[in-house]
């Protein structure tokens, strides 16, 4: 079954998360390690997450002890060269679009190596509280990108 791209745009918009997380580690520089994440959360639609696998050929599916199932990715060179152009010539429309111009700020940090000095991992920090909570209206202009 082939997908709707703008259809994996919209189940984005109601079901996913662009998320920017924080790790402790004392063996780390500046004490503390930085990861993306994009994750889809459903209730009993493993067969539509194995679906968005094949779409964006990369991520992995987890089940949750709630019952919900995750489709996710991590890995920055599928983030960069896979999922970022999709939702580039497909943009979100909502306050997810808000979420997503974070992410892809904190992914051009980390292409950058700027991650590396502390003014990095304290821009990267400051990006993580714009992102998933803090964004409640917004309506995006349809020439942006």
């Amino acid at each position: 079954m082939k997908l709707n791209p703008n259809f994996v745009t919209g189940l984005t918009e109601s079901e996913g998360s662009f998320s920017i997380i924080k790790h402790k580690d004392i063996r780390a520089k500046f004490k503390v390690n930085i990861s993306l994440r994009f994750k889809i959360s459903m209730l009993n639609k493993v067969g539509l997450l194995n679906i968005i696998i094949y779409f964006f050929n990369c991520g992995f599916i987890l089940h949750n002890k709630d019952g919900s199932i995750d489709f996710t990715i991590r890995d920055i060179n599928f983030i960069n060269s896979i999922f970022m152009p999709h939702f580039l010539n497909y943009p979100l429309r909502g306050t997810k679009y808000l979420d997503f111009l974070s992410f892809k700020e904190a992914i051009n940090i980390i292409k950058s190596k700027e991650y590396l000095t502390e003014k990095g991992i304290n821009n990267l920090i400051y990006k993580k509280t714009f992102t998933n909570l803090t964004n409640k209206s917004y309506t995006v202009n349809n020439n942006i990108k």
